[in-house]
């Protein structure tokens, strides 16, 4: 259990967490967007069909 608890502690892990939480919570749709979620699955293909028709 030590062990552990001293690997959580690593500066080097905690850099890395750190960096992980900022890329979750990146709004890449701009501003006021909100975090990208990954729900590509569950939309159909005639869905994505259309928006991509309707995008470009």
């Amino acid at each position: 259990m030590e062990e552990i608890l001293e690997y959580l502690g690593a500066s080097d892990f905690l850099a890395r967490s750190r960096q992980a939480t900022t890329n979750r919570n990146t709004e890449v749709e701009g501003p006021g967007t909100g975090p990208s979620k990954h729900d590509g699955g569950s939309v159909s293909f005639l869905t994505t069909h259309e928006r991509l028709v309707s995008f470009f």
